[in-house]
């Protein structure tokens, strides 16, 4: 038990001996830099990295740090630099460039939002002048559907009337029928009844002649 809180203890304090492992840092010379195979000056050099180079720390040690990179044509490095030519701060330069991308980005944003702005007023202002064309047409409808509506009132109302007068009309016109029908069968019940009477008063008075013709012819012939 006590090995194994040794080793602990012993392990942290290799950890806290370590500074920055597996962080990120930036070559910070303003020159190349010498990427070694070893903690000091006598190991081989490997290449050299330039100013604002990105690498990985992986380990720290005596004033070193082992190191890790991609070079050009995205070639993988490692090796150990010197401690004081690296820096957790990000360059100005990449810094520069960060935000010149960031800046274009915005930059590209804020046309994308003018060019939507513009649309949408636009689209506002045509949406008002078809509003107000609409408001004038509503208020048009609405002012002949109300004089529509009092002119078939109206209508109605004269159709009634005419409907009405239309009806008394007929019921004038039966009544006219009627009244001539019998009118007729009375003017020719009439007719018929002077016909008779004057047939009658002729034949009475033919009978009447006959009577007297033959009372005068029996007086004459008395006297003979």
């Amino acid at each position: 038990m006590k090995k194994i809180m040794i080793g602990f203890i012993g392990l942290g304090l290799l950890l806290m001996c370590q500074t920055g492992w597996a962080e990120k840092a930036y070559v910070a010379n303003t020159s190349k830099i010498t990427l070694r195979a070893g903690p000091n000056t006598t190991q081989k050099i490997i290449t050299l990295i330039r100013t604002d180079q990105h690498v990985e720390v992986l380990e720290s040690e005596s004033g070193w740090s082992h190191v890790r990179f991609l070079g050009p044509g995205n070639k993988e490095f490692e090796g150990w630099v010197l401690n004081r030519f690296l820096t957790t701060r990000e360059p100005w330069k990449i810094q520069a460039t960060s935000l010149e991308k960031e800046k274009n980005l915005l930059t590209q944003k804020l046309s994308r939002l003018e060019k939507d702005w513009t649309e949408t007023s636009n689209k506002e202002k045509t949406n008002t002048l078809k509003l107000g064309e609409a408001t004038k047409s509503l208020k048009k409808v609405r002012k002949e559907y109300d004089e529509l509506r009092r002119e078939s009132a109206e209508f109605l109302a004269l159709k009634k009337k005419y409907e009405s007068a239309y009806s008394a009309l007929k019921k004038a016109e039966e009544t006219v029928k009627t009244l001539t029908k019998e009118n007729q069968t009375l003017t020719s019940s009439h007719r018929n009844e002077w016909f008779f009477t004057g047939a009658l008063v002729l034949a009475v008075g033919l009978v009447f002649g006959l009577i007297m013709g033959r009372q005068q012819r029996k007086r004459k012939s008395s006297y003979y």
